[in-house]
Protein backbone atom coordinates (compact mmCIF):
# COMPACT_ATOMS: atom_id res chain seq x y z
CA UNK A 1 0.00 0.00 0.00
CA UNK A 2 2.98 2.32 0.47
CA UNK A 3 4.56 3.92 -2.58
CA UNK A 4 7.75 2.10 -3.60
CA UNK A 5 10.48 4.73 -3.92
CA UNK A 6 13.54 2.45 -4.07
CA UNK A 7 14.54 -0.25 -6.52
CA UNK A 8 14.05 -3.85 -5.52
CA UNK A 9 17.24 -5.61 -4.42
CA UNK A 10 17.24 -9.36 -5.00
CA UNK A 11 19.94 -11.95 -4.35
CA UNK A 12 21.80 -12.79 -7.61
CA UNK A 13 20.06 -15.07 -10.12
CA UNK A 14 16.84 -15.33 -8.12
CA UNK A 15 14.37 -13.11 -9.94
CA UNK A 16 14.17 -14.81 -13.33
CA UNK A 17 11.61 -15.16 -16.11
CA UNK A 18 8.84 -17.64 -15.50
CA UNK A 19 8.49 -18.80 -19.08
CA UNK A 20 10.48 -21.99 -18.79
CA UNK A 21 10.49 -23.01 -15.17
CA UNK A 22 12.24 -26.25 -14.37
CA UNK A 23 12.66 -28.35 -11.27
CA UNK A 24 14.98 -26.44 -8.93
CA UNK A 25 18.32 -28.08 -8.27
CA UNK A 26 19.50 -27.44 -4.71
CA UNK A 27 23.14 -27.84 -5.69
CA UNK A 28 22.93 -24.83 -7.98
CA UNK A 29 20.75 -22.61 -5.82
CA UNK A 30 22.15 -19.14 -5.24
CA UNK A 31 24.17 -18.66 -2.09
CA UNK A 32 22.00 -16.67 0.30
CA UNK A 33 23.06 -13.25 1.36
CA UNK A 34 24.46 -13.20 4.86
CA UNK A 35 21.82 -12.04 7.29
CA UNK A 36 22.87 -9.74 10.08
CA UNK A 37 22.99 -11.37 13.50
CA UNK A 38 20.40 -10.04 15.95
CA UNK A 39 21.84 -7.63 18.45
CA UNK A 40 21.19 -7.63 22.17
CA UNK A 41 18.50 -5.12 23.11
CA UNK A 42 19.88 -2.34 25.34
CA UNK A 43 18.69 -1.94 28.89
CA UNK A 44 16.15 0.85 28.96
CA UNK A 45 15.77 3.41 31.71
CA UNK A 46 12.03 3.58 32.52
CA UNK A 47 12.43 7.20 33.63
CA UNK A 48 14.11 8.32 30.42
CA UNK A 49 12.11 10.90 28.52
CA UNK A 50 14.55 11.76 25.72
CA UNK A 51 13.30 11.03 22.18
CA UNK A 52 14.92 8.18 20.22
CA UNK A 53 18.26 8.96 18.63
CA UNK A 54 17.88 10.17 15.03
CA UNK A 55 20.68 7.75 14.10
CA UNK A 56 18.71 4.70 15.27
CA UNK A 57 18.26 2.14 12.49
CA UNK A 58 14.64 2.28 11.27
CA UNK A 59 15.04 -0.89 9.19
CA UNK A 60 12.46 -3.68 9.58
CA UNK A 61 13.15 -7.27 8.55
CA UNK A 62 10.34 -9.68 7.69
CA UNK A 63 11.26 -13.37 7.31
CA UNK A 64 8.80 -15.42 5.23
CA UNK A 65 8.71 -19.19 4.62
CA UNK A 66 6.49 -21.73 2.90
CA UNK A 67 4.62 -24.81 4.14
CA UNK A 68 5.39 -26.01 7.68
CA UNK A 69 4.04 -29.05 9.49
CA UNK A 70 5.11 -30.45 12.83
CA UNK A 71 3.39 -33.82 12.86
CA UNK A 72 1.47 -36.15 10.55
CA UNK A 73 -1.35 -37.93 12.38
CA UNK A 74 -0.94 -41.68 12.40
CA UNK A 75 2.84 -41.91 12.09
CA UNK A 76 4.61 -44.55 14.17
CA UNK A 77 6.74 -42.02 16.05
CA UNK A 78 6.30 -38.27 16.41
CA UNK A 79 8.80 -35.84 14.95
CA UNK A 80 10.84 -33.62 17.28
CA UNK A 81 9.40 -30.20 18.18
CA UNK A 82 9.75 -27.25 15.82
CA UNK A 83 12.71 -25.68 17.60
CA UNK A 84 14.65 -28.82 16.65
CA UNK A 85 13.35 -29.58 13.15
CA UNK A 86 13.61 -25.90 12.19
CA UNK A 87 16.95 -25.58 13.94
CA UNK A 88 18.76 -24.99 10.65
CA UNK A 89 16.42 -22.11 9.82
CA UNK A 90 16.21 -20.64 13.32
CA UNK A 91 19.27 -18.35 12.97
CA UNK A 92 17.63 -16.69 9.95
CA UNK A 93 14.27 -16.49 11.70
CA UNK A 94 15.92 -14.79 14.66
CA UNK A 95 16.99 -11.89 12.41
CA UNK A 96 13.36 -11.00 11.79
CA UNK A 97 11.21 -8.37 13.41
CA UNK A 98 8.34 -10.38 11.93
CA UNK A 99 8.35 -14.08 10.92
CA UNK A 100 5.61 -15.50 8.68
CA UNK A 101 5.02 -19.06 7.51
CA UNK A 102 2.15 -21.30 6.43
CA UNK A 103 1.09 -23.47 9.37
CA UNK A 104 -0.12 -26.40 7.28
CA UNK A 105 -2.45 -28.17 9.68
CA UNK A 106 -4.55 -27.92 12.79
CA UNK A 107 -3.14 -25.90 15.68
CA UNK A 108 -3.77 -28.53 18.33
CA UNK A 109 -2.65 -31.92 19.58
CA UNK A 110 -5.47 -34.15 18.26
CA UNK A 111 -4.21 -37.14 20.23
CA UNK A 112 -4.42 -35.27 23.53
CA UNK A 113 -7.83 -33.88 22.57
CA UNK A 114 -9.09 -37.24 21.20
CA UNK A 115 -9.95 -35.66 17.86
CA UNK A 116 -10.01 -37.01 14.33
CA UNK A 117 -9.17 -40.38 12.87
CA UNK A 118 -5.92 -41.77 11.54
CA UNK A 119 -5.26 -40.73 7.97
CA UNK A 120 -2.48 -40.09 5.50
CA UNK A 121 -2.92 -36.36 5.02
CA UNK A 122 -3.83 -35.11 8.48
CA UNK A 123 -1.22 -32.58 9.61
CA UNK A 124 -0.95 -30.62 12.84
CA UNK A 125 1.27 -28.28 14.84
CA UNK A 126 1.02 -28.47 18.62
CA UNK A 127 0.50 -25.26 20.60
CA UNK A 128 3.33 -26.21 22.94
CA UNK A 129 5.79 -26.47 20.05
CA UNK A 130 4.63 -23.21 18.45
CA UNK A 131 4.86 -21.31 21.74
CA UNK A 132 8.37 -22.69 22.35
CA UNK A 133 9.39 -21.53 18.87
CA UNK A 134 7.83 -18.12 19.46
CA UNK A 135 9.79 -17.80 22.68
CA UNK A 136 13.02 -18.13 20.67
CA UNK A 137 12.10 -15.31 18.29
CA UNK A 138 12.79 -11.64 19.06
CA UNK A 139 9.82 -10.32 17.06
CA UNK A 140 6.27 -11.20 16.06
CA UNK A 141 5.25 -14.63 14.71
CA UNK A 142 2.46 -14.78 12.11
CA UNK A 143 0.89 -18.15 11.27
CA UNK A 144 -0.97 -18.47 7.98
CA UNK A 145 -4.00 -20.76 8.33
CA UNK A 146 -5.50 -20.17 4.88
CA UNK A 147 -4.72 -23.67 3.63
CA UNK A 148 -6.36 -27.02 2.96
CA UNK A 149 -5.23 -28.71 6.20
CA UNK A 150 -6.31 -26.18 8.83
CA UNK A 151 -9.60 -27.98 9.42
CA UNK A 152 -8.21 -31.54 9.38
CA UNK A 153 -9.37 -32.02 12.97
CA UNK A 154 -12.47 -29.85 12.90
CA UNK A 155 -13.59 -26.67 14.58
CA UNK A 156 -12.65 -27.89 18.07
CA UNK A 157 -8.99 -28.04 17.06
CA UNK A 158 -9.04 -24.70 15.25
CA UNK A 159 -10.78 -22.95 18.13
CA UNK A 160 -8.45 -24.49 20.72
CA UNK A 161 -5.37 -23.55 18.71
CA UNK A 162 -6.40 -19.96 18.04
CA UNK A 163 -7.08 -19.47 21.74
CA UNK A 164 -3.65 -20.78 22.68
CA UNK A 165 -1.97 -18.64 20.01
CA UNK A 166 -3.77 -15.48 21.14
CA UNK A 167 -2.68 -16.09 24.72
CA UNK A 168 0.94 -16.37 23.55
CA UNK A 169 0.76 -13.23 21.38
CA UNK A 170 1.05 -15.21 18.13
CA UNK A 171 -0.89 -13.83 15.14
CA UNK A 172 -3.15 -16.15 13.11
CA UNK A 173 -4.45 -15.05 9.69
CA UNK A 174 -6.59 -16.57 6.94
CA UNK A 175 -9.07 -18.46 9.16
CA UNK A 176 -11.42 -17.54 11.96
CA UNK A 177 -14.70 -17.87 13.81
CA UNK A 178 -16.55 -16.36 10.83
CA UNK A 179 -15.83 -14.55 7.56
CA UNK A 180 -15.11 -11.22 9.24
CA UNK A 181 -12.60 -12.82 11.61
CA UNK A 182 -10.93 -14.76 8.78
CA UNK A 183 -10.47 -11.50 6.84
CA UNK A 184 -8.71 -9.74 9.72
CA UNK A 185 -5.07 -9.08 8.79
CA UNK A 186 -2.15 -9.21 11.17
CA UNK A 187 -1.20 -5.56 11.71
CA UNK A 188 2.23 -5.02 13.23
CA UNK A 189 4.00 -1.73 13.89
CA UNK A 190 7.77 -1.74 14.37
CA UNK A 191 10.55 0.82 13.87
CA UNK A 192 8.26 3.35 12.24
CA UNK A 193 6.71 0.91 9.74
CA UNK A 194 3.29 -0.70 9.74
CA UNK A 195 3.11 -4.19 8.17
CA UNK A 196 -0.08 -6.06 7.27
CA UNK A 197 -0.23 -9.76 6.46
CA UNK A 198 -3.36 -10.99 4.66
CA UNK A 199 -3.87 -14.66 3.69
CA UNK A 200 -6.19 -16.54 1.32
CA UNK A 201 -6.56 -20.12 0.01
CA UNK A 202 -7.62 -21.29 -3.44
CA UNK A 203 -11.25 -22.38 -3.52
CA UNK A 204 -10.53 -25.57 -5.46
CA UNK A 205 -8.32 -27.00 -2.70
CA UNK A 206 -10.61 -26.45 0.28
CA UNK A 207 -13.99 -28.15 0.65
CA UNK A 208 -16.90 -25.72 0.52
CA UNK A 209 -17.99 -26.63 4.05
CA UNK A 210 -14.59 -25.38 5.27
CA UNK A 211 -15.09 -21.91 3.76
CA UNK A 212 -15.56 -19.16 6.31
CA UNK A 213 -18.97 -17.50 5.94
CA UNK A 214 -20.80 -14.80 7.92
CA UNK A 215 -22.31 -17.57 10.04
CA UNK A 216 -19.66 -20.29 9.87
CA UNK A 217 -16.05 -20.62 11.01
CA UNK A 218 -13.46 -21.69 8.49
CA UNK A 219 -10.84 -20.67 5.96
CA UNK A 220 -10.76 -17.51 3.85
CA UNK A 221 -11.08 -18.43 0.14
CA UNK A 222 -9.28 -16.55 -2.64
CA UNK A 223 -11.63 -13.98 -4.14
CA UNK A 224 -10.41 -10.87 -5.94
CA UNK A 225 -13.31 -8.68 -4.77
CA UNK A 226 -12.66 -9.65 -1.15
CA UNK A 227 -8.95 -9.05 -1.66
CA UNK A 228 -9.53 -5.57 -3.10
CA UNK A 229 -11.81 -4.60 -0.24
CA UNK A 230 -9.38 -5.93 2.38
CA UNK A 231 -6.46 -3.98 0.90
CA UNK A 232 -8.56 -0.83 0.65
CA UNK A 233 -9.48 -1.13 4.33
CA UNK A 234 -5.87 -1.06 5.54
CA UNK A 235 -4.64 2.07 7.31
CA UNK A 236 -2.67 4.52 5.16
CA UNK A 237 1.06 3.91 4.67
CA UNK A 238 0.79 0.20 5.44
CA UNK A 239 3.24 -2.22 3.83
CA UNK A 240 0.88 -4.97 2.60
CA UNK A 241 1.99 -8.60 2.27
CA UNK A 242 -0.56 -10.81 0.49
CA UNK A 243 -0.15 -14.56 0.99
CA UNK A 244 -1.93 -17.19 -1.12
CA UNK A 245 -2.07 -20.97 -0.75
CA UNK A 246 -2.81 -22.29 -4.23
CA UNK A 247 -1.59 -24.27 -7.27
CA UNK A 248 -1.65 -27.91 -8.20
CA UNK A 249 0.81 -30.13 -6.35
CA UNK A 250 4.30 -30.66 -7.77
CA UNK A 251 3.86 -28.15 -10.61
CA UNK A 252 6.66 -25.71 -11.40
CA UNK A 253 4.54 -23.08 -13.16
CA UNK A 254 1.84 -20.97 -11.54
CA UNK A 255 -1.67 -21.75 -12.66
CA UNK A 256 -3.96 -19.12 -14.15
CA UNK A 257 -5.83 -18.55 -10.90
CA UNK A 258 -2.60 -17.77 -9.05
CA UNK A 259 -1.54 -15.28 -11.71
CA UNK A 260 -4.92 -13.51 -11.71
CA UNK A 261 -4.94 -13.28 -7.92
CA UNK A 262 -1.39 -11.91 -7.84
CA UNK A 263 -2.32 -9.35 -10.52
CA UNK A 264 -5.34 -8.28 -8.47
CA UNK A 265 -3.19 -7.95 -5.37
CA UNK A 266 -0.68 -5.71 -7.16
CA UNK A 267 -3.39 -3.63 -8.85
CA UNK A 268 -5.01 -2.99 -5.47
CA UNK A 269 -1.86 -1.92 -3.67
CA UNK A 270 -0.04 -4.99 -2.36
CA UNK A 271 3.69 -4.40 -1.79
CA UNK A 272 4.67 -8.10 -1.82
CA UNK A 273 2.88 -11.28 -2.91
CA UNK A 274 3.99 -14.66 -1.57
CA UNK A 275 2.58 -18.12 -2.28
CA UNK A 276 2.89 -21.78 -1.39
CA UNK A 277 0.89 -24.95 -1.93
CA UNK A 278 2.46 -26.98 -4.77
CA UNK A 279 5.20 -28.32 -2.42
CA UNK A 280 7.91 -27.20 -4.86
CA UNK A 281 9.55 -23.87 -5.60
CA UNK A 282 8.10 -21.83 -8.46
CA UNK A 283 10.07 -19.05 -10.13
CA UNK A 284 9.33 -15.49 -8.98
CA UNK A 285 8.43 -12.53 -11.18
CA UNK A 286 7.81 -8.81 -10.78
CA UNK A 287 4.54 -7.08 -11.62
CA UNK A 288 4.71 -3.30 -11.90
CA UNK A 289 7.78 -3.39 -9.69
CA UNK A 290 6.15 -5.60 -7.04
CA UNK A 291 7.90 -8.92 -6.32
CA UNK A 292 5.68 -11.99 -6.64
CA UNK A 293 6.95 -15.30 -5.26
CA UNK A 294 4.41 -17.87 -6.44
CA UNK A 295 5.71 -20.71 -4.26
CA UNK A 296 8.47 -20.96 -1.66
CA UNK A 297 8.16 -24.75 -1.44
CA UNK A 298 8.20 -26.96 1.64
CA UNK A 299 9.77 -25.08 4.51
CA UNK A 300 9.28 -28.13 6.75
CA UNK A 301 7.48 -31.18 5.39
CA UNK A 302 7.89 -34.95 5.65
CA UNK A 303 7.85 -35.29 1.86
CA UNK A 304 11.29 -36.65 1.00
CA UNK A 305 10.86 -38.57 -2.26
CA UNK A 306 12.87 -36.23 -4.51
CA UNK A 307 15.09 -33.16 -4.40
CA UNK A 308 12.34 -30.80 -5.57
CA UNK A 309 10.12 -31.39 -2.53
CA UNK A 310 13.12 -31.12 -0.20
CA UNK A 311 14.08 -27.71 -1.62
CA UNK A 312 12.67 -24.49 -0.19
CA UNK A 313 13.23 -20.76 -0.06
CA UNK A 314 12.95 -18.35 2.82
CA UNK A 315 12.71 -14.62 2.16
CA UNK A 316 14.35 -11.84 4.11
CA UNK A 317 12.39 -8.69 3.29
CA UNK A 318 13.91 -5.34 4.24
CA UNK A 319 11.59 -2.38 4.83
CA UNK A 320 12.45 1.15 5.89
CA UNK A 321 9.87 3.81 6.75
CA UNK A 322 7.18 1.60 5.24
CA UNK A 323 8.96 1.23 1.91
CA UNK A 324 10.50 -1.86 0.36
CA UNK A 325 14.29 -1.74 0.31
CA UNK A 326 14.99 -5.26 -0.94
CA UNK A 327 14.36 -8.99 -0.78
CA UNK A 328 17.06 -11.59 -0.19
CA UNK A 329 16.30 -15.23 -1.05
CA UNK A 330 17.78 -17.91 1.20
CA UNK A 331 17.66 -21.44 -0.26
CA UNK A 332 17.37 -24.48 2.03
CA UNK A 333 17.59 -28.20 1.38
CA UNK A 334 16.49 -31.11 3.59
CA UNK A 335 19.11 -33.78 2.90
CA UNK A 336 17.77 -35.51 5.98
CA UNK A 337 13.98 -35.55 6.03
CA UNK A 338 12.40 -32.81 8.18
CA UNK A 339 15.80 -31.17 8.77
CA UNK A 340 16.23 -28.26 6.32
CA UNK A 341 19.67 -26.67 6.23
CA UNK A 342 20.95 -23.61 4.36
CA UNK A 343 22.42 -24.35 0.95
CA UNK A 344 26.13 -23.60 0.99
CA UNK A 345 26.42 -23.86 4.74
Amino acid sequence: MFARALALVIAPAVLVACTAATEPAPTTSPVPTTAAAPTTAPTLNPAATAPPSPTADPTVTVIIGGDVIEQRYGTDAPFPPLVETLGGVLPLMQTGDVVVFNAEGGLCDPVALSLGTRGTYNFYLTPESLVALNDRLPGDLVLVQANNHTMNFGEACRDHGEGRMAAAGIHVVGAGDDLAAAREPALIEVNGSRIAVLAYAATQIIPYHWHATPDQPGILPMDTDTLAADLAALPPDTFAVVVMHAAFEYTFRPEEGEVRFAEAAVQNGADLVVGHGPHVVQNPVTMDGVPVFYSLGNALMDMCFNDAVKTSQWLSVTIRAGQLVGVSVHPYFAEACMQPLPVGG
